[in-house]
């Protein structure tokens, strides 16, 4: 599932969701760049 990050240097991000885990509110998503990166679940915003 591919999936759209903004960071808070307004920069965007895509990548695959790794693995998450709802009961600590934290997840890790490897970026199309190659890189792992861990990720808050207040950190997205709905893109819808």
């Amino acid at each position: 599932m591919q999936h759209t990050i903004h960071t808070h240097r307004e920069q965007v991000l895509q990548g695959i969701l790794r693995a998450y885990l709802s009961d600590k509110g934290y997840g890790f998503i490897k970026g199309d760049d190659g890189k792992d990166y861990f990720f808050r679940e207040e950190s997205f915003t709905d893109a819808a």
